[in-house]
């Protein structure tokens, strides 16, 4: 099992937590949990991608006892993989502008799907009764299957700056060479398709700029911060990883970017101040 499909497995099965009480049932509850939570708790902890395949095929045991669950964590596995291969061109695009290598990217933004939420146009989602839960499909093609659509998504900012703030310390177990505009930038292409303003792709500038507003609202309710305060985390956050400094006329292309696509909006009465915007929606 490769790495990457360990961490589909893992995320999968963190992404349906909360439904898991329900489709297991009352009765069976106690002990799948307790089976479950160390298995998590495992994987981790794990230190290489041997340890992390062994902890992810032991997830995917313990579902198989319990069917229902074991449909929806194969319902899962297939849309996060469908995501990500959607997604992959684009995050690859930010990736060379900031020079990451393919595999971290894929990895990156896998670990990332644990910042957010979504329901899915059920018309495209697969029929899973006679579908293989284990993942085999290369990356780029799913065999003639449709495309997963999103009806709603949600990112927590506060999420992506934990696991932001990991990557930083070098604890993201999963991503040989972490790095938050992935993290970020993800957040926002997976917002994309839901916007009918914004016309051009997210770039590592406009995740840059983002991951500034993320900083600066950080603790803060509602997340609203100044430009002046963004810039100036802009600045440090660029230099910590070794970036050029943006000018201010990129910045306010980003700015501009972000506002289109709905990730952030202006508060009004209040010069060049900004609020953070974590829902998005497709408008009936």
């Amino acid at each position: 099992m490769s790495d990457q499909d360990s961490v589909i497995i893992y995320v999968a099965a963190k992404r349906i937590a909360n439904e898991l009480p329900n489709i297991v049932g009352k009765k069976n509850w106690s002990k799948f949990n307790q089976n479950f939570s160390n298995l998590i708790t495992q994987f981790d902890n794990a230190q290489n991608d041997l340890e992390r395949a062994s902890q992810a095929e032991a997830i995917e045991d313990l579902f198989l006892d319990y069917d229902s669950a074991d449909r929806r964590l194969t319902q899962e596995i297939y849309i996060i993989s469908d995501l990500a291969d959607q997604n992959d061109a684009k995050l690859q695009a930010i990736a060379t502008e900031i020079g990451i290598d393919s595999t971290s990217v894929r990895l990156t933004f896998l670990f990332s799907l644990q910042a957010m939420d979504w329901s899915v146009d059920e018309a495209t989602l697969p029929d899973i009764s006679n579908m293989d839960r284990h993942i085999n499909t290369p990356q780029g093609g799913r065999g003639g299957a449709k495309s997963v659509k999103l009806r709603n998504f949600k990112y927590e900012t506060a999420t992506l700056l934990e696991i932001g703030g990991r990557a930083l310390l070098g604890a993201g177990a999963f991503m040989a060479a972490p790095h938050i505009y992935i993290l970020v930038g993800g957040a926002l292409i997976m917002a994309m398709p839901l916007s009918k303003s914004i016309t051009r792709d997210i770039n590592e500038q406009d995740a840059s700029v983002f991951w500034g507003f993320i900083v600066a609202c950080s603790h803060k309710n509602p997340q609203i911060a100044t430009k002046e305060r963004v810039q100036e985390v802009i600045k440090e956050q660029r230099r910590k990883f070794g970036l050029a400094e943006l000018s201010e006329n990129q910045i306010d292309a980003s700015i501009r970017a972000l506002k289109d696509l709905g990730a952030i909006a202006p508060i009004p009465g209040k010069a060049d101040t900004w609020q953070i915007v974590e829902r998005f929606s497709i408008q009936s």
